[in-house]
């Protein structure tokens, strides 16, 4: 009996830190699922990531499962969008921009590689 209860009391508190932790930004995250158009601002890459460079603006929704993005590719002058689902990420507070695939905090800020690289902001109320 001891030992199904320090089973339990390690499974409260393990459950209690990943909800704490991995919900923060749980209003962002419902925001973002129910389709609220956000804009991403990307501005601290060590590199590029194919068309996506510092500077780089990026309007996005989820749209039928997948992420909408629209911008201008580096070396271009006019929008394009592109859309792609998320292929590896299990973590909900992932986004798709033209393939690459980013996360962001409660902050907001976009992380990619574990490094922040940029921020994102939910459009209007």
């Amino acid at each position: 009996m001891f030992r199904e209860e320090k089973i339990f009391i390690c499974f409260a508190l393990v459950l209690m830190l990943f909800l704490t932790l991995g919900c923060v930004n749980d209003k962002t995250t419902k925001e973002i699922n129910a389709g609220k158009p956000f804009t991403v601002f990307i501005d601290k890459l060590d590199g590029d990531l194919g068309t996506i460079s510092n500077g780089c603006t990026f309007d996005v929704r989820l749209k039928d499962g997948k992420f909408e993005a629209t911008g201008i590719p580096k070396g271009g002058t006019s929008p394009e969008t592109h859309s792609y689902a998320l292929v590896k990420s299990v973590n909900p507070n992932s986004i798709s921009i033209w393939g690459a695939e980013f996360e962001y905090n409660s902050d907001n800020y976009l992380i990619f590689n574990n490094k922040i690289v940029g921020r994102l902001a939910l459009k209007g109320k």
